[in-house]
């Protein structure tokens, strides 16, 4: 299984960058009892990307070698460990001992207000028919931070498409490691981070190409499904996660008298249709295919006596609702 993407940095490039992060940094303080062997490099009792990029930064000797860091429990810190914990934040594997309970429980996060710093979903933000490819990226505004490392996980409706892959957008300083992966169905977290070069702030671009295949069987056309961003985490934990819905652009091909689209049948439904033939009502074409319930291609009071009909479980329409 792929679960990162390695990009080599020559060892020259990252000690000019990353030296410098360390300039004002105390000589290696001590560290707090407890966190040996879990991941958690930062102890922050919380696994983040930050605690990969210490532990990287920790194999280059350009970090304080905390045994946090060592998740494999080997005795040594490496760029494998940095992998690991990776990994562990991806839920594929677990560090070789647990992060410690803090003595005084966390506090949640709140989700950060609207500010000029966010992350949104842009591009194609339509669900096609089944079987076709959804394209759609995470696009970022950053004009105070900058980053140099990430966590976000999208959530969608996993009835209508299911997650197939990314590729990393146009924001990329040169990730050395970054991956996404669907955690629970409908679930897709995604994680990065780069040493020396953020992404400088006062960028505004994609994060992430990510691609779907569509399952949607049984949504209608213009239907919206919601879709939201959360556990946004390390430098874009402030960042204001905007949320909204997809549409479906795909014409459903049935005759099952749902004129209303709400997925039952009902009374309405031949009312509905009654008013369109009365001239009263106009419908869009989804409405009129689901409403023509004897499939002869065209809207009659026929059609609205056989919804009825169908209700009362005494006819069927063409397609099974």
């Amino acid at each position: 299984m792929k679960y990162a993407v390695f990009v080599l940095l020559a060892v020259t490039a990252v000690l000019s960058t990353a030296v410098a992060r360390l300039d004002d940094t105390p000589m290696t303080p001590p560290p707090i009892p407890g966190f040996d062997y879990s991941g958690d490099m930062n102890m922050s009792y919380v696994l983040t990307v930050e605690d990969v990029q210490l532990t990287f930064m920790a194999a280059l000797g350009l970090w304080f070698p905390y045994p946090a860091g060592d998740c494999n429990g080997d005795g040594s810190i490496n760029a494998a460990d940095a992998g690991s914990i990776f990994q562990a934040l991806m839920d594929i594997v677990s560090c070789y001992a647990p992060i410690p309970t803090p003595a005084i429980p966390l506090t949640p996060t709140p989700t950060p207000a609207t500010g000029p710093e966010r992350v949104w979903l842009s591009g194609n933000t339509h669900i096609g028919c089944p079987g076709d490819t959804v394209m759609i990226s995470v696009s970022m505004e950053n004009p105070q931070t900058d980053i140099d490392c990430f966590g976000l996980e999208f959530h969608y409706d996993s009835q209508t498409m299911f997650y197939t892959g990314f590729e990393p957008g146009d924001l990329d300083p040169g990730w050395i490691m970054i991956d996404c992966i669907e955690l629970d169905p409908g679930r897709v977290r995604a994680c990065g981070f780069c040493i020396g070069t953020p992404i400088p702030s006062g960028s505004s671009g994609e994060l992430l190409d990510l691609t779907f295949q569509s399952i949607c069987t049984d949504c209608y056309w213009l239907e919206l499904y919601p879709y939201a961003f959360d556990w946004l985490v390390d430098d874009i934990q402030s960042f204001y996660p905007e949320s909204g819905t997809m549409d479906v652009q795909c014409v459903r091909p049935v005759h099952n008298g749902d004129t209303n689209l709400d997925h039952q049948l009902s009374c309405g439904d031949a009312q509905l249709v009654f008013l369109h033939v009365l001239g009263l009502v106009e419908l869009n074409f989804q409405q009129f295919t689901t409403g023509d319930c004897n499939l002869d291609y065209a809207l009659t009071a026929e059609d609205a006596q056989l919804i009825f009909q169908s209700v009362m479980g005494q006819a069927a329409c063409a397609d099974p609702i």
